[in-house]
């Protein structure tokens, strides 16, 4: 063996010793042991969490046309996670580590090579939300706004009341650099103010 291939080698047992995976396990899934001086690998953890989503996460708000709603929308909260898939073992154990805390998420992978850990439902994300929010510096106000919204979403009985809690979810683009945003309070207005 050369010395650029026991260079090479050496930082795939320094990867798998840090991170708790060899890179050579993704593409090829041969295993290699880490000794036992090695590392122990990264621990999920409510701060580490926070800052996670606080970077590269996701909480956010949508309303969704839905044909079967009394409204004929649907207002959804969800919070996410995400990486290239080619380092997914991170999402994989941070789904773990929501199980043990009650919450649950979904893994997928998507088309374009990025992996994601979502979590939905309103109780489901409530919980997560209340769980993480001392742990947030960046999306604090965002998420008080989110609960927020869970919130009043119980107490919806009229029109009125439902365009209100529209209105909170458009505030969240404030917090977010959401540039796709199709379905506005104005558009649950127009529809339901049609014949």
């Amino acid at each position: 063996m050369n010395k650029e291939n026991k260079k090479k080698d050496s930082l795939y047992s320094l990867d798998s010793c840090l991170y708790g995976v060899d890179p050579k396990i993704l593409i090829s899934n041969k295993s290699n042991k880490c000794n036992k001086n090695s590392v122990s690998p990264a621990k999920v953890t409510l701060d580490y969490l926070g800052g996670f989503l606080d970077g590269d996460g996701s909480i956010f708000a949508q309303i969704v046309r839905r044909k079967d709603y009394r409204m004929g929308f649907e207002i959804r909260c969800s919070v996410g996670f995400y990486q290239k898939s080619s380092v997914d073992w991170y999402l994989i154990k941070l789904e773990k580590y929501l199980k043990s805390l009650g919450v649950w998420s979904t893994l997928y992978r998507d088309k374009s090579g990025m992996s994601n850990c979502i979590i939905r439902g309103d109780e489901n994300v409530k919980k997560f939300l209340l769980l993480i929010m001392p742990h947030l510096v960046i999306k604090k106000a965002l998420c008080r706004l989110i609960l927020e919204i869970i919130e009043n979403k119980k107490s919806i009985k009229t029109e009125a009341d439902f365009i209100k809690v529209c209105g909170l979810v458009d505030k969240t683009a404030d917090y977010t650099y959401s540039k796709n945003r199709k379905i506005t309070t104005k558009i649950v207005e127009d529809h339901l103010n049609s014949p």
